[in-house]
C-alpha cells in the first residue's frame, strides 16, 4: 500500500512541478480555453454481455458530463480533461455504473535545445470494452476495471534537422473480480516501459525517418509470470503532398518470460521460454474536398488480463464524408487476430467489427448522432463464437470560453 502511494505521490509531483513551472514563467502570455461539455445517448444492445449464449437485449441511458482545459504559453503547454459517464439499463440494473476517464497531459521548453513532458491518465471502465479495445479479446464476466498510466519524457533537439527522445511509463491495471462468485478470469499486472528515439526531418514538409528501441517488463500478480519484451524498429513519417500521409515501420522484438505453475503434487513448476518476432505498421491516410479516406495494418505485442501477453495483428479502414454543409457520414471497419505470445498460453481468438453513422449539425456547438454497429467474435482454442449488434442515438453540445 505504501508503495503505491509514494507512487501517486511522485505522479501528482511531477504534474505539479510542470504545472507550476510553466505558469510562473508564461503568466502573462499564456490563453486558457475552457471547454464544458455534455451529452446523452440512448443505446439498444442486443448482447450486453457479448456472450454466445443466454444472450440479453437491453436500453440504455447514458448521460456524460465533460470538461477540457487547455493552457497555451510561450514555453508550455497544458492539457486537462475529465468526464463521467453515468450508464443507467432500462431491465438489468444490476449492471449501472459511472464510467470515469481523466486525462492530464503538459510540456515544457527548458532550453531550445530541451524540452520536458509528462501525460497520465486514470479510467474506471468495465472490461467488455476496454479489453476488446486494447487487446481484441472478448471476456463473457464483465468486471470493473481501474488502469492508471503515466509516461514523463524528455526530448533533446540535436539540430535542426535531429532530435532525440527519452521516454518511459509505468501503468497498473487492476479488475474488481468479486472472489464470491467462484470466478477467476483475471490478473491485475503492472508494467513498466522506456524508450529512445532518434528521428530526422527528411523534407521541408515535415517527413521524418526514425529509429526506436523500446523495452517493456510487465509483471501479472495473479500467477506470478513475468514478460520483458525488448524491440527494435524504424520507418518513416512521409507526406505526399497535402492530400496523402503515410507512417511506416518495422523491425524486430526480443520477448523473455518466467512462467510459475502449482503441480497436483502442490510443488512448484519454473521455467523460462525465449522467443522472437516481428512487429510493424502501415497506415495510409487521402484527404479529400469533403472528407478523408484511411487504412492501416499492424502488429505488435499487447499486455492483457488473461494472464498473459497476446501478439496481436489489426487492420482497420475509416472513411469519412461530408454529404451537406451540416450533415456528415462515417464508415469503419477492423479486424483484430490476437494470439499468445508463448506456447504456455492457450488464447487465440479473431474479432471483428463494422460501424455506420450519421451526425448532424443542429447548432454551432450541438451535434445529434446516429450509429450502428455489428460486432463477432470467435475464440479458436475452445471453439466459442459471440456477436452482438449497437444502435445508439446521442446528442452533444459544448461551450467554449478563453480565461
Amino acid at each position: 500500500m505504501k508503495i503505491c502511494l509514494l507512487k501517486y505521490e511522485l505522479l501528482i509531483l511531477w504534474f505539479l512541478a510542470l504545472i507550476v513551472l510553466s505558469s510562473v514563467t508564461t503568466a502573462i502570455s499564456a490563453e486558457t480555453k475552457l471547454t464544458p461539455g455534455l451529452s446523452v445517448r440512448e443505446t439498444y444492445d442486443d448482447n450486453i454481455d457479448f456472450t454466445q449464449r443466454n444472450k440479453i437485449d437491453d436500453y440504455i441511458t447514458t448521460i456524460t458530463p465533460s470538461l477540457d482545459i487547455n493552457r497555451q504559453g510561450e514555453k508550455s503547454r497544458i492539457g486537462a480533461s475529465a468526464s463521467a459517464s453515468v450508464i443507467r439499463y432500462s431491465e438489468e440494473d444490476r449492471l449501472d455504473r459511472t464510467d470515469q476517464h481523466y486525462n492530464l497531459a503538459a510540456d515544457y521548453i527548458l532550453t531550445p535545445l530541451f524540452t520536458i513532458n509528462a501525460k497520465g491518465s486514470y479510467i474506471r471502465d468495465i472490461t467488455t470494452e476496454s479489453e476488446l479495445e486494447e487487446t481484441g479479446l472478448r471476456y463473457e464476466r464483465t468486471v470493473e476495471r481501474k488502469a492508471s498510466r503515466f509516461q514523463p519524457g524528455l526530448v533533446w533537439k540535436i539540430s535542426e534537422a535531429d532530435s532525440l527522445s527519452l521516454n518511459s511509463g509505468y501503468s497498473e491495471i487492476r479488475y474488481d473480480e468479486p472472489s464470491y462468485l467462484g470466478y477467476d478470469d483475471y490478473s491485475d499486472y503492472d508494467s513498466y516501459n522506456g524508450g529512445l528515439v532518434w528521428s530526422h526531418v527528411i523534407s521541408n514538409k515535415g517527413s521524418t525517418f526514425f529509429i526506436n528501441s523500446g523495452y517493456a517488463y510487465t509483471d501479472y500478480k495473479k500467477t506470478s509470470d513475468k514478460t520483458a519484451n525488448y524491440s527494435l524498429y524504424s520507418g518513416f513519417n512521409f507526406l505526399f503532398g497535402p492530400k496523402w500521409s503515410t507512417n511506416l515501420w518495422a523491425g524486430a522484438r526480443r520477448t523473455i518470460s518466467d512462467y510459475y505453475q502449482i503441480m497436483p503434487d502442490k510443488t512448484k513448476k519454473e521455467w523460462t521460454e525465449r522467443n522472437w518476432g516481428s512487429i510493424g505498421s502501415i497506415s495510409l491516410v487521402r484527404s479529400f474536398e469533403k472528407g478523408s479516406v484511411s487504412a492501416g495494418l499492424s502488429r505488435d505485442i499487447a499486455f492483457s488480463g488473461k494472464y498473459e501477453t497476446v501478439e496481436r495483428t489489426l487492420a482497420s479502414m475509416n472513411f469519412n464524408y461530408r454529404l451537406t454543409r451540416r450533415l456528415n457520414g462515417a464508415l469503419s471497419g477492423s479486424w483484430s487476430s490476437s494470439k499468445s505470445e508463448s506456447d504456455y498460453g492457450n488464447t487465440d481468438e479473431d474479432f471483428y467489427s463494422f460501424s455506420s453513422s450519421l451526425s448532424y449539425q443542429i447548432l454551432s456547438r450541438t451535434t445529434a448522432m446516429v450509429s450502428y454497429s455489428h460486432s463477432k467474435s470467435e475464440d479458436h482454442y475452445d471453439n466459442t463464437r459471440a456477436g452482438r449488434n449497437v444502435v445508439f442515438l446521442q446528442i452533444t453540445t459544448y461551450l467554449e470560453r478563453l480565461l
